[in-house]
């Protein structure tokens, strides 16, 4: 299953029994509306022809959780690097899966791609999943860019927190982008 783009549940259901996965990352839309879901939110799975399949978060979350370490399987973490992922998280913990990694609000696609590379580099490197959070966080948060276009001293590119809430460096020109 490595390195699959695309995709859709069942190609995730087959491809989870044929191979004894011990990570799975998702980096997509996490917050993809579920047709006669009363509101719910899910992954949006891209299928063969490029329309978008959303499957109900409790199934998600036991299609993953029955390959948990805990239930037989290699499954030891679940990456959803998608915006507003949180209960689909807390859904796959509840099912067996011991570390889970979400976004509780919405993400900026840059710093998602950043705290991904860097949580994967440090674990690669031999850090504990906690330690490979507090890694991409740092990374996260250690992404300059120029203050002006011309040059100018390096800001801080992104910050810890939800969009639509103010930057906490709000003295800084210009500010932070919301990561989330």
């Amino acid at each position: 299953m490595r390195g699959r783009a695309g995709g859709d549940a069942e190609r995730l259901r087959a491809s989870l029994k044929e191979a004894r996965v011990r990570r799975f990352l998702f980096s997509g839309h996490a917050d993809a509306k579920v047709p006669s879901g009363g509101g719910e939110r899910s992954l949006g799975f891209t299928k063969p022809g490029g329309e978008l399949e959303t499957v109900p978060p409790q199934t998600l979350a036991e299609l993953l959780g029955e390959h948990a370490v805990g239930h037989g399987g290699a499954l030891e973490l679940v990456f959803l690097n998608g915006c507003n992922s949180d209960s689909l998280g807390r859904a796959v913990h509840a099912a067996g899966v011991p570390h889970v990694v979400c976004w509780q609000t919405q993400c900026a696609d840059g710093a998602a791609r950043i705290f991904a590379r860097t949580f994967f580099q440090a674990s690669a490197q031999g850090c504990s999943y906690e330690q490979a959070f507090e890694e991409a966080k740092r990374g996260v948060l250690g992404t300059t860019r120029r203050a002006a276009a011309g040059g100018g001293p390096r800001v801080p590119m992104y910050e810890l927190r939800a969009r639509h809430t103010p930057p906490q460096q709000s003295f800084l020109h210009p500010s932070p982008i919301a990561a989330g």
